[in-house]
């Protein structure tokens, strides 16, 4: 592995600092961390009832408290057994979103939003499904994935139809603690409940940060006596174990509730759409098998993600489950696009398979980033979205809405913007949330705009919230804590752009964008040339930023405007123009580029484990380069150096070995 140059490790260990400053509590306790429930799965109950809360450790408890800022109760401990408390739920309790906080002799452990309690039984869920955040890409569309999930949660948080928001894996990229510590800072902002479980980029790295960060790898949870959810963990392979999927079997057979939902990241039916649904009737739960296993018409591929096929045993008990247990609704993602199929039985019960496109993550030229929205009833269940649920172009486009959250040791901020009438009409009200650090002592409020304001505090996590009861469309939204205000725009600084090029050759511009207050929040560079009228994203790191053109083969003039926008909505723009010369008719061959240039500049993403060919697939996968890629600045070039020091190595020893055999 190459060794980090000072200048990334410098810039590391500040963007370290700064989000440490805004989330000191999510630091992992190695005394005690409650690894159930968690924010991620949090525990569902009714007044009255009781819950298990797992440790780390066991440890000399003293109290259990429910809080969520202005309301707090005491959870009774009816039993403690090793790192496992049985608790109970006071009768008079006011239903909500509650931190759960375990004081021990010695210090505490809590998690956040680990506690809905109920106010009656539910008989319907209006579920937000998005799936594959992939925190830690850079898309080519300019955005951050972080920045497509904060879009999400405000839609879910502004929405009051919505219930619940079910993840169904891939959170993180490459499975980095900065990653699951971005996903909980923005999934921590909403006032509703998440369920989330593992895609297999959640085990790049193996189990441990994701165990740490967000939660059990497989669950079960029942929301009142009439909906279970089961949440199933595919692993990084794609499929599950006999051991799982007997423990699926059991927990979905053994259940009678009438609506059961299972979540998986690696889809069962997939790549299933078209101009009409897919739905088959089969009248066991080897004849669901069969089918899906079954080639599509006039494909060479079946209906399942061959993936599951590596465990025949453990997908044919959880075949079974599915089938016999009469599960209402599968949930899944992973291939980036939407899928629906349809399964009935003899007594006319269904289960719906329903899979979704990317929140965040890398798209086919053409799709885009969404989610859905799943109401699901006793045997009944509606999908809503852009299209018609079998379209493969199903899902809400949230690229329709841009969200930005913005550090720095001054301030935090939130802006939001709807440019969608579609996803206008899942707004009758606007709800920003921006995370307030606990060192931010005398800060001051900026919400134009806005209504109301209040803030959620808990000792494990801080918001400030406000309200517009109305929203309009193409209007910015700000939300920020702040210590000093933001008085000056931007800076950008050209570092290197050449003023002449010959047609025959790339073209580079690089740049800086410093703020001096409540920093950066996008930057986007238009160009317009010979052949080529664009908006490019610019790579970056850090505060450096480059955009790579190929060759325009044509002579001309070429017009690049940088545009940069802070925080607080201070915009700044810089012009650079470029001279694009016909080359010479003695010129030579033009040098060999020394990297590929595109638009915007890119890096690949981790490979996946498993690909599964489809058919219809026939548009590249355009993969976004991670969100520290360097932009190239001038450094000394150490490969030669290292190169030299170890063939140094390899001589002295040969030397050594020589002599010592002599000897």
């Amino acid at each position: 592995m190459r060794r980090a140059k000072p200048f990334a490790l410098s810039a590391l260990v500040l963007f370290a600092l700064v989000l440490a400053s805004v989330v000191p509590v999510y630091a992992v306790s190695q005394e005690c961390r409650m690894i159930d429930p968690t924010w991620a799965v949090p525990a569902v109950v009714l007044p009255g009832e009781t819950f298990t809360i797992a440790l780390s450790k066991p440890v000399e408890v003293v109290e259990v408290v429910a809080t969520n800022g202005t309301y707090e109760f005491k959870l009774q401990i009816s039993s403690i057994s090793q790192a496992k408390l049985l608790v109970k739920v006071p009768e008079d309790v006011a239903p909500g979103l509650y931190d759960i906080i375990v004081y021990y002799k010695g210090g505490m452990c809590g998690q956040h939003n680990a506690l809905w309690v109920l106010s009656e039984p539910l008989n319907r869920l209006v579920i937000m499904h998005v799936s594959d955040d992939h925190f830690g890409v850079f898309n080519p569309t300019g955005r951050l994935a972080r920045e497509y999930t904060l879009a999400a949660t405000i839609l879910a948080m502004s929405n009051p139809n919505i219930t619940i928001v079910m993840d169904t894996g891939d959170l993180a990229d490459t499975a980095t603690v900065e990653q699951y510590t971005w996903a909980r800072l923005v999934y921590g902002l909403l006032t509703k409940p998440v369920f989330v479980i593992p895609g297999n980029h959640d085990h790049v790295t193996g189990d441990e940060n994701y165990r740490d960060y967000v939660g059990p790898l497989h669950w079960t949870r029942t929301i009142g006596p009439n909906i279970l959810v089961v949440g199933l963990d595919t692993g990084y392979e794609g499929y599950i174990g006999f051991e799982q999927a007997k423990w699926a079997k059991n927990v979905i057979e053994s259940s009678n509730a009438p609506i059961k939902i299972v979540l998986h990241h690696h889809p069962l039916f997939c790549y299933v759409y078209g101009d009409t649904p897919h739905e088959f009737k089969v009248s066991s739960s080897q004849q669901l098998l069969e089918v899906l296993e079954s080639k599509k018409p006039g494909s060479k591929y079946p209906y399942i993600y061959t993936s599951w096929l590596e465990n025949r045993e453990g997908l044919k008990t959880l075949i079974d489950a599915i089938y016999n247990g009469k599960v209402t609704l599968s949930l899944s993602g992973h291939i980036h696009l939407d899928s629906y199929t349809v399964i009935e039985r003899p007594d006319g019960s269904k289960t719906w398979f329903i899979v979704t496109t990317t929140l965040g993550g890398p798209i086919r030229q053409g799709d885009y980033h969404g989610f859905r929205i799943v109401v699901v009833e006793p045997n009944k269940v509606l999908v809503e979205g852009k299209g018609r649920p079998w379209d493969r172009h199903a899902s809400y486009n949230i690229e329709g809405v841009e969200a930005h959250l913005t550090v720095s040791d001054n301030a935090v901020a939130v802006s939001f913007k709807v440019e969608s009438q579609e996803l206008l009409k899942l707004l009758p009200r606007l709800v920003l949330a921006v995370p307030v650090p606990k060192d931010y002592k005398g800060y001051k409020v900026y919400a134009p705009g806005f209504e109301k304001t209040w803030k959620r505090c808990t000792p494990v996590y801080c918001a400030l919230y406000a309200l517009a009861s109305h929203v309009e469309l193409n209007k910015t939204y700000r939300l920020a804590v702040y210590i000093k205000p933001d008085r000056e725009p931007p800076k950008i600084t050209v570092v290197s752009a050449p003023e002449k090029v010959e047609a025959t050759e790339p073209i580079t511009i690089e740049f800086t964008v410093t703020d001096d207050s409540w920093g950066v929040e996008s930057v986007y560079v238009t160009i317009k040339g010979p052949g080529i009228n664009i908006r490019a994203t610019p790579a970056r790191f850090d505060n450096m930023y480059k955009v790579s053109l190929p060759p325009l083969g044509e002579a001309g003039k070429l017009e690049a405007i940088i545009v940069a926008t802070d925080a607080y909505g201070h915009t700044s723009v810089e012009k650079v123009e470029i001279e694009i010369a016909q080359p010479q008719e003695a010129t030579t061959t033009p040098k060999q580029q020394t990297e590929t240039a595109t638009i915007p500049a890119q890096t690949p993403s981790k490979t996946q484990t498993r690909t599964q060919p489809a058919e219809v697939e026939t548009t590249t996968t355009t993969t976004p380069m991670p969100l520290k890629t360097r932009a190239r600045v001038p450094t000394v070039d150490y490969t030669v150096i290292v190169l030299a020091v170890v063939v140094g190595l390899v001589a002295a020893l040969a030397v050594y070995l020589v002599v010592s055999r002599k000897a």
